[in-house]
């Protein structure tokens, strides 16, 4: 059983949310959806020994302003480690993030 602090979404995350909901009116679905995402890119990354669990309740929101470069260094960690099916899940959501950003030979 989870304990409730890990039950809330992160205060940055919260705040994001509602900006969004705001300034878009975006239905709280797609909201949800984003943040279910970024939760799993901060799980990957837990995982994979990128950040310490702590780390990942930020990264949530962080996972939303890391740079491109940096995402590819977090997947070629990953990829390193062996972690295949993790490398594969952050590669197709780095692309539908970054759809025109052309990818380094050794992530294709």
């Amino acid at each position: 059983m989870r304990a409730a602090s890990d039950l809330r979404l992160p205060t940055l995350l919260l705040a994001w949310a509602r900006r969004s909901a705001l300034l878009s009116a975006a239905p709280a679905a797609t909201l949800a959806a984003d943040a279910n995402t970024l939760r799993e890119s901060a799980l990957t990354l837990q995982r994979a020994g990128v950040i310490s669990a702590p780390a990942g309740r930020v990264a949530v929101s962080e996972a939303r302003e890391r740079t491109p470069e940096k995402w590819l260094e977090d997947i070629r960690k990953l990829k390193t480690q062996g972690k295949t099916a993790e490398v594969e899940r952050e590669l197709a959501e780095f692309k539908k993030r970054h759809p025109d950003y052309r990818l380094p030979d050794d992530l294709r």
